[in-house]
């Protein structure tokens, strides 16, 4: 962002955490990308045929179902066109476009390949490729062979080698995946570049949003790399509200006994991160030629069970998935699934056909490989450690997203579940330490250049007052509890129960409450007149916007929720405080129109329209939200 203009320059975006395995395996009730939708829901004909997928309304996308629902619900998904005019507004060329829907395809109709073993022989017999072939710019021929007889090193030299039909599926699912993965990196950089301005830049507002914590009846690789960045976001998250909250407390001289709220994870992070952690074993298990799954598994228990707290052997329960070994996370207690996890870490392809997408005559597919090479260690750890040094640089504020059901279901509400939630994701303790605590802080400067108005006598103007000293008499000269603020060492702090910022009519939304409820169907209504730029002007009968007889019932609730909430208010000191300034704020207004020679009354009315339309509804529905929680 621009600092003097305070324009945004530009809006880069950054992947993190693909979940590629989406392209060829979804659990239930899961689904894959979007764009695989859109394509086979013929909604842009066109596309089928790019593609060859005409008469194909079904595809496996890499040996799994390609649509699937939710809830017993079909689901619905961004219509094609959308994703077409994207490309456009972005600047993507006509050959970029067709590299992505063909590639799209390919990953189609690689799901769809089959395989069979050979009679007597440990090698698998080709399927028809012609279709996949096509659409990569590939020959057929050389794609079939190097999927079932791909050249391998073996010391010095490169020798064939005879492929069964699960190798061949696997190195098929991998090459999916990296193509998708591949093609999806470069579009994050594609559009970056479009929307890049090259203007000089001196601060940034990120917005992080990952997938979140997931305990499914299956649990593997893909699982606990996305539950260990949550860990490492959770603590980021648990140090700056408990342990940073109450460090600023002793910095500015507030009597304040420490509290430990039990919220550390370093434990779980050790266990994962820390030399000889499950991260650490698994890489050193990928150097051995002769490593397997087991191997792998053995090691984690003979370092970790009874010597972690966090680490434990799990109850196999018939009926559902195997599981190898168990983590206690913040969010509850995860069993994990190993096969395949030393595959996955090191993800290898089939470096023959990697040879062969390098030569393809689709130019964006020979783009993206062209500078592969095969390599161990993924980048999943490096990406998480530059992300939390990023966050640190930050001061941050979190949106706690809290999932209503298990099931995927609307209008369902999993009273536990959400209990559960709010106690495990530090919520709660959150609030329990804003009410004993003091997180709203102003320097003294800018409080007494913002609250002077309270009670300009307190502070003569003209007459030089230190600003600590000005904020006190100021806060002792009015009528309230002296008990609800503290005074630091160079901020003032009110307790927390009342949040500062309904003292100040210009950012509260105490200050001007909505007419309905947010929830209310008449917020959302072609009849209700607020909605409409006009709506200061007096509608006839006979307009569109004039309310009708059956909205006096509507209206009889929305004045009834008005008063139920004032009601719940009135008494709360800062309320009574807000009555106090806001005949103080009329008058001081008039004295300044008067001493500009009346003002203008037409701005005086924009302004004020200005100032009501700051006042979202999203804003009262969070303060009703803190209410409700506090």
């Amino acid at each position: 962002a621009d600092i003097e203009t305070c324009e945004c320059v530009e809006s880069p975006v950054r992947g993190y955490l693909l979940e590629k395995s989406r392209v060829i395996f979804q659990l239930k009730a899961e689904r894959n990308y979007h764009i695989f939708y859109q394509i086979l829901s013929n909604k842009k004909p066109e596309l089928l045929g790019v593609d060859e997928l005409e008469g194909q309304r079904d595809t496996n996308g890499g040996q799994q179902r390609a649509m699937n629902t939710a809830g017993g619900k079909t689901l619905s998904h961004p219509p094609p066109p959308i994703t077409q005019s994207a490309f456009d507004v972005l600047g993507f060329t006509a050959e970029e476009k067709a590299g992505v829907y063909k590639l799209t395809g390919a990953i189609m109709h690689f799901g769809n390949m089959k395989f069979k073993q050979k009679q007597r022989e440990e090698q698998a017999e080709p399927d028809d490729a012609d279709k996949s072939a096509y659409l990569m710019g590939l020959n057929s021929a050389d794609l079939l062979k190097g999927l079932c007889h791909p050249r391998v090193k073996v010391g010095n030299e490169y020798v064939t080698k005879g492929q069964n039909v699960q190798q061949v599926y696997y190195s098929i699912g991998a090459l999916a995946k990296a193509v998708y993965e591949k093609m999806f990196n470069w579009m994050v950089v594609r559009i970056n570049n479009s929307l890049d301005t090259k203007q000089p830049r001196q601060y940034f507002i990120g917005v992080l949003d990952i997938a979140g914590f997931e305990i499914f009846d299956f649990n593997s690789f893909e699982q606990l790399c996305i539950n260990f960045t949550n860990e490492k976001l959770q603590q980021f998250f648990n140090h700056h509200m408990f342990v940073l909250e109450q460090e600023e407390y002793k910095k500015e001289g507030i009597e304040w006994e420490f509290i430990d709220f039990g919220m550390d994870l370093q434990a779980c992070i050790d266990l994962i991160e820390k030399p000889m952690g499950i991260m650490s074993i698994l890489e050193e298990e990928c150097m051995f030629p002769k490593a397997s799954d087991m191997t792998f598994k053995a090691k984690l228990f003979d370092n970790h069970l009874g010597k972690s707290a966090n680490f434990g052997k799990p109850r196999n329960v018939k009926g559902k998935p195997e599981a190898h070994f168990s983590l206690v996370h913040y969010a509850g207690t995860v069993d994990y699934n190993i096969i395949g996890w030393l595959e996955k870490n090191k993800d290898p392809l089939n470096e023959t056909v990697v040879g062969l997408y390098q030569k393809s005559a689709l130019k964006l597919l020979a783009n993206l490989f062209s500078n592969y090479s095969a390599s161990l260690l993924p980048p999943q750890q490096e990406n998480l450690n530059k992300l939390m040094a990023n966050l640190k640089t930050t001061h941050p504020h979190f949106v706690r997203c809290i999932i209503p059901n298990e099931r995927k279901e609307p209008g369902v509400m999993d009273n536990p579940l959400v209990m559960h939630q709010l106690r495990c994701n530090g919520v709660l303790e959150g609030i329990r330490i804003c009410r004993k605590g003091f997180p709203n802080r102003i320097l003294y400067g800018d409080f007494r250049q913002r609250y002077r108005i309270l009670n300009p006598a307190a502070i003569p103007e003209g007459q030089f007052i230190d600003s600590r000293k000005g904020a006190e008499k100021l806060l002792g000269s009015i009528d309230i509890d002296h008990n609800q603020y503290k005074f630091g060492h160079t901020k003032v702090s009110p307790w927390s129960y009342y949040p500062w910022g309904h003292v100040d009519p210009m950012v509260s939304p105490l200050m001007c409450p909505p007419a309905y409820p947010p929830h209310h169907p008449l917020l959302h209504s072609p009849n209700n007149p607020s909605t409409h730029p006009s709506a200061h002007k007096v509608f006839p009968t006979n307009s569109p916007f004039h309310l009708p007889p059956y909205s006096i019932r509507d209206s009889l609730l929305v004045i009834q929720w008005n008063i139920r909430a004032f009601m719940g208010v009135k008494n709360w000191p800062w309320m009574k405080l807000y009555f106090k300034i806001k005949p103080l704020l009329k008058s001081a207004e008039t004295e300044k129109e008067m001493q500009v020679g009346g003002g203008d009354e037409t701005g005086s009315l924009g302004s004020k329209m200005s100032w009501v339309g700051l006042i979202d509804g999203g804003d009262w529905m969070w303060l009703l939200v803190s209410w409700a929680l506090l």
